[in-house]
């Protein structure tokens, strides 16, 4: 869902290979990065789809002034579902937030 609803904003303003980047990297980076601080099986995109929000949010910030409201609103959602996904995460002993 989050993938369906992140990845085609994040498309708009970047090309189909920048898109790609973003999304393997933000993917392999989070699967080391778990892998070295908690070594058990993950699995997941969960990491790849925040990057999609990083790199959203990233663009939304830095072109502020020009986007005006519309940057606020997507900015103050992407915090909201951030702040949700982290309190899910640290509640759920089964959820891998690393």
């Amino acid at each position: 869902m989050a993938l369906h609803s992140l990845g085609p904003q994040v498309e708009g303003f970047s090309d189909q290979g920048r898109f790609l980047a973003i999304y393997t990297i933000s993917a392999v980076t989070s699967f080391v990065t778990s892998y070295a601080l908690k070594p058990h099986h993950c699995q997941g995109s969960s990491g790849a789809v925040f990057g999609l929000a990083g790199a959203l949010a990233m663009y939304h910030y830095r072109h502020r002034h020009v986007l005006g409201e519309e940057s606020s609103n997507i900015l103050q959602s992407l915090r909201n579902s951030l702040e949700v996904n982290l309190k899910i995460g640290l509640l759920c002993p089964l959820i891998d937030s690393w």
